[in-house]
This record gives C-alpha cells, sequence and structure tokens, in this order.
C-alpha cells in the first residue's frame, strides 16, 4: 500500500526531511525491524483511535486547545490542598459539572 500512496507527511519537520526505505531495496534484518515498525504504528494509530472515542479516557489527546499554564514545584508547594486538587481535576475534566454529574 505504501509504494501506491508514497511517502508522506507525518509530523512538522516538513517534507523532505526523512529518507524513505522502500521494501523492495532492502535486505536482510532491516526488513524484519519495517515489518515491526509498521505494526507499531498501526497498532499505536488503533490506540489512539480507540481512545478519542472515548470521552473521559481520550481527553488527552486534545490537548493542543488547553491553556497554557506554567506552575513551578515553588508554586505548588506554596498553594492549598483544594487549589491543587481543583487545578488537577479541571485539567481532567472530573470537576462536578452537569455533564460529569450525569455519567
Amino acid at each position: 500500500m505504501k509504494k501506491v500512496i508514497g511517502q508522506t507527511q507525518t509530523d512538522r519537520r516538513g517534507l523532505g526531511s526523512t529518507t524513505a526505505k522502500w521494501w523492495s531495496k532492502i535486505e536482510g534484518k532491516e526488513k524484519r525491524y519495517m515489518i515491526i515498525d509498521e505494526i507499531r504504528n498501526k497498532e499505536a494509530s488503533t490506540r489512539v483511535q480507540k481512545a478519542v472515542q472515548q470521552p473521559q479516557q481520550g481527553q488527552w489527546t486534545n490537548w493542543d486547545t488547553a491553556i497554557q499554564r506554567s506552575l513551578t514545584w515553588n508554586d505548588i508547594w506554596h498553594m492549598a490542598p483544594l487549589t491543587i486538587s481543583f487545578l488537577i481535576r479541571s485539567v481532567y475534566d472530573l470537576l462536578p459539572s452537569n455533564a460529569n454529574l450525569v455519567q
């Protein structure tokens, strides 16, 4: 299938930043490693697809829209325990809201 599609961009590095390894041009152990990498990529894709379908467990898949907050250990050390609890629960969408109370 990859021979038909060709090499596609999968990250932000840009076009031409990686070299393609073609099945017909490699031999020996590299073929085995290529198969293993392909299976790992397929399994990782399956895990991400499954996580996206779960509303609570799949929250890590859309952190691009999260507000950036810089916390240092010194800030955390001086916070009240309830504030820390609120921050952690707000990040993982576990606060007692109407949507979460229905579940």
